[in-house]
Parts: C-alpha cells; sequence; structure tokens
C-alpha cells in the first residue's frame, strides 16, 4: 500500500485524541481489522475474545477455525441481547 494511500484510508486515527465528546464512539474500518487479523498468528482451536462487538467488525472477520466470543458495553451495539458473561 502507498503511503498516501495509506494515510488517507487511515486518517481519522490521528483525530481519536481530538475528540469533542469524550464518549464519542469510534469505529474501527473493515479494511483495517482485516489487515490486523490477517497478520495475526491463529491457530486452530484458540479463544478469541472481541470485548467491544459494535458491529461485528472484528468477529466476524476472524477466522473459523478459532473459537470466537464476544461481549459489548454499550446495549445499543448488542445483536439479540446475546453475549458471553
Amino acid at each position: 500500500m502507498n503511503i498516501e494511500k495509506y494515510n488517507k484510508k487511515f486518517r481519522w486515527i490521528k483525530n481519536l485524541k481530538d475528540k469533542k465528546n469524550p464518549n464519542d464512539n469510534k469505529k474501527t474500518p473493515i479494511e483495517l481489522a482485516k489487515e490486523l487479523i490477517k497478520i495475526t498468528p491463529f491457530k486452530k482451536n484458540d479463544l478469541v475474545f472481541d470485548g467491544f462487538y459494535g458491529n461485528g467488525v472484528w468477529y466476524n472477520n476472524f477466522p473459523t477455525y478459532v473459537n470466537k466470543k464476544w461481549s459489548e458495553i454499550n446495549p445499543k451495539y448488542t445483536p439479540n441481547n446475546k453475549s458471553i458473561d
């Protein structure tokens, strides 16, 4: 990925510290989650936990050969009110 394209795609990251409201919700771009998941050395049956399910950007992109669990602190983003305790 060239640096200009990278800077444009992930420019929102540098703005996190400049949030007007400390309770703003920032979502991870799906492209970023997929790239980071791709370089993570998961093994078969690893337990992976998404502590901030949101829209499932991380959870839904974890490999099928791992054991996935999730939770969400904000009920607004809890699908079907199902999570682990």
